[in-house]
């Protein structure tokens, strides 16, 4: 016999997980972004520095937040 309890609490972390795998995304594609030539001329050619550390920190904040739901949801 299954625990419906357990069930029911491995489905409560889905969405945190998808959460986390796409903040990782986010950061691996901002840093890789961010390198690859973080200051330079936009497309407005104006000398500035490019969004893709801005996409990096979405994507840590995105993990961080994550992690910590699934922490206070299993403090409950």
């Amino acid at each position: 016999m299954k625990n419906p309890d357990k069930d029911k609490r491995s489905k409560s972390y889905y969405w945190e997980v998808l959460v986390i795998i796409f903040g990782l995304v986010l950061f691996k594609f901002g840093i890789d972004e961010g390198f690859n030539g973080s200051i330079g001329y936009n497309s407005k050619r104006m000398l500035g520095v490019r969004n893709g550390y801005l996409n990096a920190l979405y994507g840590f904040f995105a993990v961080i937040g994550g992690c910590l739901s699934i922490y206070s949801k299993r403090k409950k």
